[in-house]
């Protein structure tokens, strides 16, 4: 008898032991990678293709690093090519408002250019991945050296940005 009153309570505790389990939610890994392409105006239009990369997460806080390039040509002459490096600090989950500082170099056959580009912006950026969207403001300060010499000290111009790509 007493074996029997053992059986039952053991076999009473395994079921309820596991009726009332909780299962950890599984959350998906946050992507961090997102390619895409930019483009804006200030005295003319450009257009970049970027990598931008998340390498610090916290609570609503991200910090991430990004490089960009890009080729200009009109009909042939004066072929350019830009490089921009930067970083960005985010606030937000899927909506993040973006003050971001890039470095960009711009060179061609004639000219060299250093510019320094502080923005504030808007990104949309799930942390799931799939479609980037992005708009910033900003100021580009800079310096441009002439090969025959001649240097035009800095200028500054304000800008404006627009960026479409993919989170993955």
């Amino acid at each position: 008898m007493k074996g029997k009153i053992f059986f039952v309570l053991f076999f009473v505790i395994c079921i309820c032991s596991s009726a009332f389990a909780q299962e950890q939610p599984i959350t998906p890994t946050p992507k961090n990678n997102t390619v895409y392409a930019s483009f804006g105006s200030y005295l003319d239009t450009y257009y970049m293709l970027h990598y931008d990369r998340i390498l610090w997460r916290k609570s609503l806080w991200k910090i991430g690093a990004n490089a960009g390039a890009a080729y200009f040509s009109e009909a042939g002459k004066n072929p350019t090519w830009a490089f921009s490096p930067g970083g960005s600090l985010l606030f937000g989950r899927t909506h993040h408002a973006e003050l971001g500082l890039n470095y960009r170099f711009v060179t061609n056959e004639i000219s060299q250019t250093h510019e320094f580009l502080p923005t504030f912006g808007y990104r949309f950026q799930r942390d799931k991945g799939g479609f980037f969207g992005s708009f910033r403001v900003g100021m580009s300060i800079s310096k441009t050296n002439y090969d025959s010499g001649l240097n035009l000290g800095t200028g500054s111009r304000a800008f404006v940005q627009f960026g479409l790509g993919f989170t993955f």
